[in-house]
């Protein structure tokens, strides 16, 4: 079995937001990035890493409260690849795969992150997973630690994009889970 660490990046600037930090506004009882947090830590990883842009923010905050290793990225102007590469470079050198999610995607069900676990130990030809519903890509993708190099030389918006487009073991995993897709950046997505 896979030893398997969740990296929840929370850097982001909110610049497209107009009411500031979006993952510490209140979204159904609770702040934006609470809702992540819960569900990636009731699905049982070895370790949680949760990245911010500022140690006194309020998502460092909400992931300290949830036991989770938190990291500061020095570098969060430079986009979501640095945001990744941070966070992988603090994973524990005995675990074996990480799986990245965005913490701005409340709706992702727990049983969901526990199918893509067990998706992921049980197939050991692909190194990297990804979830889909109706065909359109999602979040946590997963990445075997052989990646763990690449990963951690990230920075730009791209994220892993090109990792995951230039691997030729990819497992996708159709899913009939919105909340891998669903993420909330409007006024009337918060209900507003």
């Amino acid at each position: 079995m896979a030893t398997i660490a969740a990296v929840v990046l929370a850097a982001g600037a909110s610049r497209r937001h107009p009411q500031g930090d979006k993952l510490m506004r209140a979204y159904r009882g609770a702040p934006l990035v609470a809702h992540c947090l819960d569900s990636v830590a009731a699905a049982g990883f070895a370790e949680f890493i949760c990245v911010v842009r500022d140690s006194d923010c309020g998502a460092a905050e909400e992931a300290r409260r949830r036991g989770y290793i938190v990291v500061v990225n020095e570098n969060a102007d430079a986009g979501v690849g640095a945001s990744i590469a941070a966070g992988v470079k603090q994973i524990d050198d005995a675990i074996d795969a990480a799986a990245i999610f965005l913490g701005d995607m409340p709706h992702l069900s727990v049983a969901t992150v526990k199918v893509l676990i067990e998706e992921f130990e049980r197939r050991k030809d692909a190194s990297i997973l990804r979830p889909v519903y109706r065909d359109a890509p999602g979040h946590p993708v997963f990445f075997a630690r052989r990646h763990f190099s690449a990963l951690s030389r990230l920075s730009g918006d791209d994220g892993a994009k090109m990792i995951v487009r230039n691997s030729d073991d990819i497992l996708t995993v159709s899913v009939e889970d919105s909340g891998v897709v669903d993420d909330v950046d409007t006024d009337e997505a918060f209900g507003e």
